[in-house]
């Protein structure tokens, strides 16, 4: 019996039992044993031993398949490089916390913008934090090891590096980080303040100019959602190390997907009112004009103008919630274009809900239920 590799043809065959059985005839044999052919990766000509098609390996091509992270997953660092290696300790304990951020900014930026005002509180100390952490994740994207797709090695030298993070996700992550919330401070500060015992208030060109770059500003805090994206990149980091189930993951993922969805819709919902309507001051007249046969936005024609925003956030999520499963409520129905537009488009996004995300998430289960 030949050895190959320091494992025996025999002891291949039985743990494999789905590989051919070696005959002198059979092509790839040499001397009766099965040679072992390297696998290429797709596109590249350098061949790739897979150390997990044999029992046991020679210890040379076992120290070649781990330092590559092709048997185990691991990415081994040369010694006196300064670069991180994704599968590190820090790292795993590192992507755990900027997917807590993530989700942090998922959840609470569309509610502040659209239904807080911004002010100097300890949930603007907690954003600068998370800014923070978020720019330090940056500065480690520099020195992050990455796998080659072509060769399947991991790369380790900063030049590639850098210049792999410049040409992709940088641009993003640096506009996503750029501190808007101040700019809404700094802007609310300077607007002047109307006495309470004002009979007649008349806002002058100046005034409404700075409200329409409030609005502007409000708008552009949004740009901070950019960020989810790097849950991809955390994600594909964090799955290779976890021992579940595709089924498990592709659950757990689309049920997220849902209700990030349905949250975000909701909020934008609420929204549309605050852009388009222009709360009058004490003794203002109302002055807006807005589109529609009642001139009102779905938050006026409702009769919620004086509900806590607690109580619109709720009715904006029921409102997108049923927009999802069966339709449009009457009592909170569009009244104005742009939430007819709105409408529109997420009734649409509805349907990709359906086709992209439910189906893909009952498939798995049907399965299983069939197989029981």
């Amino acid at each position: 019996m030949t050895v190959i590799g320091g494992a025996t043809a025999g002891s291949a065959a039985a743990v494999h039992p789905e590989l051919p059985t070696n005959t002198p005839d059979s092509p790839g044999v040499v001397n009766g044993g099965r040679k072992l052919t390297p696998r290429r990766g797709f596109g590249s000509s350098k061949p790739v031993v897979d150390a997990t098609k044999v029992t046991t390996v020679s210890p040379a091509v076992k120290a070649d398949a781990e330092h590559r992270g092709l048997s185990t997953g691991q990415c081994v660092v040369p010694p006196g490089m300064l670069v991180l290696s994704p599968t590190s300790p820090f790292m795993k304990k590192w992507d755990g916390l900027m997917m807590l951020m993530l989700i942090f900014t998922a959840l609470v930026t569309p509610v502040e913008v659209a239904f807080m005002e911004t002010s100097l509180n300890a949930l603007f100390v907690v954003n600068r934090l998370v800014d923070l952490s978020f720019v330090a994740d940056m500065c480690i994207n520099f020195f992050l090891a990455f796998e080659d797709k072509e060769s399947l090695q991991w790369v380790f030298s900063r030049r590639r590096i850098g210049g792999k993070y410049l040409k992709g996700w940088f641009l993003l992550d640096v506009v996503s980080i750029l501190p808007f919330d101040s700019l809404a401070l700094a802007d609310k500060l300077s607007a002047p303040v109307v006495a309470a015992n004002a009979t007649v208030v008349v806002r002058s060109s100046s005034d409404m100019q700075n409200l329409k770059v409030m609005r502007v500003i409000r708008l552009l805090r949004l740009v901070k959602l950019a960020r989810v994206v790097r849950a991809g990149r955390i994600l594909q980091r964090i799955q290779s190390r976890l021992k579940t189930s595709f089924m498990v993951l592709s659950l757990c993922k689309y049920m997220v997907i849902v209700v990030i969805v349905i949250h975000w819709s909701a909020c934008f919902w609420r929204l549309i009112p605050k852009m388009e309507y222009v709360e009058p001051l004490a003794g203002e007249a109302d002055q807006n004009a807005l589109s529609g046969p009642s001139g009102l936005t779905w938050v006026h024609a409702a009769g919620m103008e004086q509900q806590s925003e607690m109580y619109l956030y709720w009715s904006s999520f029921f409102f997108c919630l049923n927009q999802l499963v069966l339709g449009v409520p009457d009592n909170m129905g569009p009244q104005t274009l742009t939430e007819t537009v709105y409408c529109c488009l997420n009734m649409m996004l509805a349907g990709t809900i359906w086709v992209y995300v439910v189906r893909p998430l009952t498939s798995p289960l049907a399965r299983s239920c069939t197989r029981c």
